[in-house]
Formats: structure tokens, sequence, C-alpha cells
């Protein structure tokens, strides 16, 4: 990523609204910084993001294999809890 550097993905647990939430942590120019990235996975998967992240990333255009990450490692989450059931 140009403005960010991921170091670590992390599931964090379901979240109030019964969403799984992920953190994630960078490194940056700062020093190291932490964003929560929220999977709604009701029809179409989709990550949000805190607006924090979207603004630092606006331009980034390595931003969306991160989301693709996420999902993906959503989806291999939920695959094997569904296997172990």
């Amino acid at each position: 990523m140009l403005t960010m550097q991921p170091l670590l993905l992390r599931a964090q647990g379901e979240g109030a609204d019964g969403f799984q939430s992920y953190l994630v942590s960078f490194e940056t120019g700062e020093g190291e910084v932490e964003y929560v990235f929220t999977v709604d996975d009701r029809d179409i998967p989709v990550v949000r993001a805190a607006d924090e992240y979207t603004d630092a990333t606006l331009c980034d255009p390595f931003a969306p294999n991160l989301y693709k990450a996420i999902l993906n490692f959503h989806s291999a989450r939920r695959t094997a809890a569904s296997a172990i059931s």
C-alpha cells in the first residue's frame, strides 16, 4: 500500500450489529496504527472500513486488495467453523 504497510489481520469477534469484525494493524511513517473492518455477509459480502482508513487510503490503488484479503479470511473462518460443527 502506498501510505501504510499492513502488518497483521486478526478476528476481533462479533459486533453489536451481529457482523464479524476484524482488526488490521499497519505500519505508517508515524508508527503503528490499527483500524477495525466489519464484514456484512447478509447478501453480497461487503467490507466496511473506518472513515479514518478510507480517508487515509482514498487514492491508494492497493486498498481494494486488503478488502479482498479480509473477505478471503472471513470466508476461510466461516468454512472452517461449518466444518467443525
